[in-house]
């Protein structure tokens, strides 16, 4: 059998992180920020194999083959996040943001966690997103959301692209009715696993609700 062990002498993770932004700002109407960074993390997590022994409890006998937790992974991130902000009137506004990021894992020599040098953090490369709002006449809004989001490979979670709708409506001053759709585009889709087959996978469905909502 297989069994993890504890280890006295883990460490906690650090992260050592550089960003550096720039914002542009185009008259009252419009901005854009610039932002890249680096960080360097230590003391990341292994799993790594120790000699395999017998073992007479509990019973039957079995062979033990440990695993104890390490700290021989680093890694590096770097990238690049662009937001841009619009209003072209004062009842109507965009978002868009995109980002991207790319980690290089660094196993010690030392290590006997083959796995974990191929690692990808579990995250997408890119990501970007565009969201419209208005406010309506009487109080209404009207909110829309699309987002996209890359694959991550290593535990087999495709691209996907999300849309969201929301709209509110007050019925009077203390009552507003709410009604809303999200991941309007897919059935259902994954957005996030574990490795390993005991982990299943986050799936988010297409859903739609409405509120009602009273305020004293």
């Amino acid at each position: 059998m297989i069994g993890a062990l504890g280890n006295p002498a883990f460490q906690s993770e650090t992260l050592l992180n550089t960003e550096v932004g720039y914002r542009v700002e185009i008259g009252s109407t419009a901005s854009i920020d610039v932002a890249v960074f680096h960080g360097r993390y230590d003391h990341l997590k292994t799993s790594e194999p120790l000699a395999p022994r017998l073992e007479l409890t509990p019973a039957p006998a079995h062979l033990l083959i440990p695993v104890q937790f390490g700290n021989l992974l680093q890694a590096t991130t770097s990238g690049v996040e662009i937001a841009a902000h619009l209003t072209p009137v004062d009842w109507w506004r965009v978002d868009a943001s995109y980002s991207t990021v790319d980690l290089t894992p660094q196993l010690s020599p030392a290590s006997g966690d083959a796995a974990a040098a191929s690692a990808d953090g579990q995250i997408p490369r890119g990501q970007w997103q565009g969201r419209s709002a208005f406010s309506l006449p009487r109080g209404v809004h009207l909110d829309a959301l699309l987002f996209h989001s890359g694959a991550v490979a290593s535990v087999g979670i495709g691209a996907y692209t999300r849309a969201d709708l929301r709209l509110e409506v007050p019925l009077s001053r203390r009552v507003t009715l709410s009604a809303g759709g999200q991941n309007l585009f897919d059935p259902v889709h994954a957005e996030f696993a574990g490795a390993g087959a005991i982990v299943t996978p986050t799936l988010v469905p297409r859903s739609a609700s409405v509120q009602l909502a009273w305020r004293y």
